[in-house]
Formats: structure tokens, sequence, C-alpha cells
């Protein structure tokens, strides 16, 4: 724990969160991916947030998914801009929204 916590500069209490298998809502996607980058044989923290937002552009794209489509099928109250720049990693993005975001998209996978 003292590791993560040190290597990842994160908030204990919201590493302790985790370690008990708990997902905080405040966890943002940028955390998850410093916390997924220190296993062994994985990228950084940056390429692993990377990753993770063009594989949701990927779907879209296999899925024939606009933002607006896209969009209309989340639960968070969210506009189409907001979603896309969350995507686009212009703007920060939860764990949360980027589940919710991933499972709009997997569910229009052919």
């Amino acid at each position: 724990m003292d590791a993560v916590v040190e290597e990842t500069g994160l908030d204990r209490a919201l590493v302790e969160s985790l370690a008990n298998e708990e997902v905080p809502a405040e966890l943002t996607l940028a955390q998850a991916a410093a916390v997924q980058a220190l296993a062994d044989g994985v990228a950084d923290a940056d390429t692993v947030r990377e990753m993770a937002c063009e594989h949701l552009l990927l779907g879209m794209t296999t899925g024939v998914l606009d933002i607006d489509a896209v969009t209309a099928e989340l639960p968070l109250n969210l506009e189409a801009t907001e979603v896309q720049q969350k995507i686009e990693r212009r703007a920060p993005m939860t764990f949360r929204e980027f589940v919710h975001i991933q499972h709009v998209i997997a569910t229009h996978q052919p």
C-alpha cells in the first residue's frame, strides 16, 4: 500500500478503498491508469489512459456510433460535447464515466 501511494502520489484513503475492492466515485481514469501502470509489463500511466480512450474511439467506429448516440444512452447527466471532450482526453473523466461509456459502446458491437 505504501509503495502504491508513494509511486502514484494518490491519497492513502483512495488507495485503501481500491485495496478493499471499492471504487470511489471520485476516482479518475488517470488515477486508475496510474495504479494499473504499476503492474509488471504494463505501460506508463499516460499510455494506459491514452489506450483506454483510443479503445473507446475504436469501439465507436466499429459499432458505427456517433457521440450523440453514445450520450443518449448514458445514465449520466452529460452533454455530447462533454462526452466527446472526455473521450478525446481534453477533459478529465472519472473511472465511473469511463465504465458507463464503455458499456454503451460494447452493447453496440457487431
